[in-house]
């Protein structure tokens, strides 16, 4: 699928592609490795969301519509060959894969009043910015200096699921690297131990994470937030590049590996989420899935 002439990669093919970095001399030790897709839009993907959902109605889930215009693809069996797969704000622990449409009309595949199409509408996402190691930017409390690194004590969060809906322009969990100290920020800007302070009393049953593209929207060590018992809060630190950062706390239950937003941000039916809907066509016979269409649809708007 892919082809790399005169030292240039090209993508023939298209689909899911995992671009891998080693060392020649180690081959099994990855340096960076990243995720990406190559869709040829063969498909049209048309979607809606509405907070008028199939199981409450403004309240705390928001509900897609989806329809596939696959006249210009040949699907022979429009119920095994085509899948679907959407994900809110770039979260993967919530993803949803449909495999079998709710009905077809024609050349048109249609997704609704499905189970699958219902997210918890969760809040907006928290924010802070160090781009500047001189003095405390939004969502910084204080920045110490007198340490072998910059470090950021951020202001204490709090619980937001019983607080009314308040509207703030986010990036849905991303984050910009910036700095205010230099003309060249994507090589010079620095790092700063950022100290995150969540003050709740422990939730019996559950891992509490923090969720963006922060910590790479991964439930591990370096992203799950530990109880101190002597301050009665939730603790961690992570090193991060100057810059302004999205985040959100995420509650996961021991058995499971899907996180929750209502037992510390609240689901609230008005908040602004971004949904990736992707289409993907496997013809009989065929050992790969080719990503035939992409579209993204914000609530709200």
């Amino acid at each position: 699928a892919i082809t790399i002439p005169n030292n240039q990669i090209r993508i023939t093919q298209p689909g899911n592609y995992l671009l891998r970095v080693y060392d020649e001399r180690d081959p099994d030790n990855t340096l960076v490795q990243a995720r990406f897709g190559a869709a040829d839009f063969s498909a049209t993907v048309q979607a809606t969301v509405s907070s008028r959902t199939d199981i409450d109605s403004n309240k705390s889930h928001q509900q897609l519509d989806i329809s596939l215009d696959t006249r210009h693809v040949n699907v022979e069996d429009p119920f095994n060959d085509i899948k679907v797969v959407i994900t809110q704000n770039g979260r993967h622990d919530n993803e949803t894969i449909i495999a079998v449409p709710q009905r077809i009309l024609g050349k048109d595949i249609v997704y609704e009043h499905m189970r699958q199409l219902i997210f918890p509408a969760g809040n907006e996402y928290r924010r802070f910015d160090i781009s500047s190691v001189n003095y405390p930017g939004t969502g910084v409390e204080r920045m110490i200096h007198d340490a072998s690194i910059y470090n950021a004590v951020l202001h204490t969060d709090g619980p937001r699921s019983n607080e009314s809906y308040l509207y703030d322009q986010t990036q849905h969990g991303r984050f910009l690297v910036r700095s205010t100290d230099t003309e060249h920020p994507d090589t010079e800007a620095d790092y700063v131990l950022t100290h995150f302070t969540l003050d709740m009393p422990p939730i019996a049953g559950y891992d509490i994470f923090i969720d963006g593209d922060i910590t790479s929207r991964t439930f591990g060590p370096s992203s799950r937030m530990i109880y101190n018992h002597a301050s009665g809060c939730y603790e961690q630190s992570l090193l991060l590049k100057q810059g302004a950062y999205n985040y959100q706390y995420l509650a996961v239950p021991a058995d499971r590996t899907e996180g929750e937003t209502a037992p510390i941000e609240g689901d609230k039916h008005q908040t602004i989420n971004e949904y990736t809907i992707k289409v993907y066509h496997r013809p009989k016979g065929t050992r790969f899935d080719r990503l035939i269409g992409v579209t993204s649809v914000t609530s709200g708007i």
